[in-house]
């Protein structure tokens, strides 16, 4: 059942309630538009969270520092400012993403990332990924050349939540 066949149902609504039916039905089907991706902190942890599983598949035996340590840190400053590099790469590039498509996008960015600084035998650390935040775009186009002008790279997402 879409959305446009359960909105005439409930009746009159005003726009806050309806607008809150649409995000509910939305984040219960794993779809959430740009503008209603989680916030705040929940968001940041779940970036967080693909950034640890990313070093953990690259780098076997490392133990990144738990998400609540990460916020005390001089680390959560830098990654502050430069989420919006990453963000913007994300929401241009793949703005109908589900949420576990999204998070799968995280982890092969920041896969990517990690592989280019190991590459060069530089430290692996939280805030050592997030200045390579600007980078993104370049990283991602070495990765997977072409990918995202064609469409490919929604399949290379795809294939990683599906298995």
């Amino acid at each position: 059942m879409s959305l446009e066949t359960i909105l005439p149902i409930l009746g009159d609504l005003t726009n806050a309630e309806r607008d809150e039916v649409i995000k509910s039905c939305r984040m219960h089907n794993g779809m959430a538009s740009k503008n209603e991706t989680i916030k705040g902190t929940e968001e940041d942890e779940h970036i967080y969270s693909a950034m640890v599983q990313a070093i953990k598949s690259v780098i076997p035996g490392a133990q990144p520092m738990p998400f609540h340590v990460f916020r005390r840190s001089n680390a959560w400053g830098y990654y502050q400012k430069q989420i919006t590099y990453l963000n913007l790469f994300v929401e241009t590039n793949f703005p109908d993403l589900t949420l576990v498509e999204r998070r799968a996008l995280y982890v092969i960015i920041f896969e990517v990332i990690v592989s280019h600084l190991k590459e060069f035998r530089i430290p692996i650390k939280p805030k050592v990924i997030a200045q390579n935040f600007q980078t993104v775009e370049s990283l991602w186009e070495k990765s997977f050349p072409g990918y995202i002008a064609c469409g490919m790279a929604q399949a290379v997402i795809r294939s990683r939540v599906n298995g």
